[in-house]
């Protein structure tokens, strides 16, 4: 069996290890003729990824990975994924800042709490038998961390 398209491919955009034009030239390379690229949240490495794809024949569409909930009396879904294919660019960016400003409060909140943790000295005493592989942590900020997972190097 051939595969020939790919629906949900992830870039450095949000949880993925390549920037949007090497994930295509991945795909082309391993001979798909299109993908998605539905990174979490954000359409922001789209415009990237169909540039490239135009320039060697792999059809990017546009999608987006959104984190969902569910509850009413009898069910609860805590977290489910809802994936959008071939969006309008356009259309999704008032939707997307929400999501991008919704993000940014969890992972300021994550930063937090890693930070009360660092500053109360309960790192160096959970880590004495020297189990986890960060050595040496220091309070952050959210700017960082965003910064940090930003860069496309």
């Amino acid at each position: 069996m051939t595969i020939i398209e790919d629906d949900q491919v992830h870039s450095k955009a949000s949880d993925g290890n390549w920037r949007p034009s090497r994930i295509v030239e991945e795909a082309k390379q391993r001979g798909l003729q299109a993908i998605a690229l539905t990174d979490h949240d954000t359409t922001f490495g789209v415009p990237e990824a169909q540039e490239t794809g135009r320039k060697i024949g792999v059809n990017v569409h546009s999608g987006i990975e959104v984190n969902s909930f569910y509850h009413d009396q009898h069910i609860t879904l805590d977290s489910f994924d809802i994936l959008g294919l071939k969006i309008d660019l356009e259309l999704i960016q008032p939707f997307e800042k929400k999501l991008a400003t919704n993000r940014y409060q969890a992972l300021n909140g994550i930063v937090d709490k890693f930070n009360q943790y660092v500053s109360l000295g309960r790192f160096a005493k959970d880590n004495d038998e020297k189990r986890y592989p960060l050595q040496d942590p220091k309070i952050i900020s959210i700017d960082d961390l965003i910064a940090w997972k930003c860069k496309w190097n």
